[in-house]
């Protein structure tokens, strides 16, 4: 009966020595400036979206393949509904310029009222939840195409400080 008795002492010695004290919560300071962060990554996709906007205009399917792939990681993933992820620079151009030069014959693709649902930052990620109405204006008059998607990237920051998507992914809501 006396050894669990011996135990008892011995496991208050263990915790306070090692600074396991019930009760004390630690809390680490983060070294990153989040709403900084935050405005560096929306300022960065509203530029992204307003020089695909230019892009288009010019028509160069190949000008925006090169734009679309510089906004993200070289690893990059991009995962869209009803098919494999694409993965890597230069699978993403690739589809890019073969699969978009088709939607540029006949329409502009326009994203006119997204929305930021959701935009965390932690150190060097950041993941940001956005939705909005992806539009196909038809160059010939046809019937407009609205497409109501919700986005999901997940931003890598890189050594030199630049925010990169990592993960772009959508699905649509109807």
């Amino acid at each position: 009966m006396k050894k669990p008795l011996m135990v008892i002492p011995l496991v208050f010695l263990l915790c306070f020595t090692f600074n396991c004290q019930q009760g004390e919560e630690v809390v680490e300071e983060s070294a990153v400036d989040v709403e900084a962060e935050k405005e560096a990554i929306i300022t960065k996709f509203k530029e992204e979206l307003r020089i695909f906007d230019e892009l288009q205009k010019e028509g160069d399917i190949s000008k925006i393949a090169e734009a679309y792939v510089s906004w993200h990681t070289d690893d990059a993933v991009l995962m869209f509904p009803g098919m494999p992820a694409i993965i890597g620079s230069e699978n993403i151009y690739d589809y890019i310029n073969d699969n978009y030069s088709k939607v540029l014959d006949e329409y502009i693709f326009e994203f006119p009222n997204w929305k930021a649902e959701e935009l965390q930052v932690t150190d060097d990620w950041a993941f940001h939840r956005f939705s909005g109405i992806a539009v196909l204006r038809p160059k010939k008059g046809e019937k407009l195409i609205e497409l109501d998607r919700k986005y999901l990237d997940i931003w890598k920051k890189l050594p030199n400080g630049e925010w990169k998507i990592a993960i772009h992914s959508f699905n649509l809501n109807k």
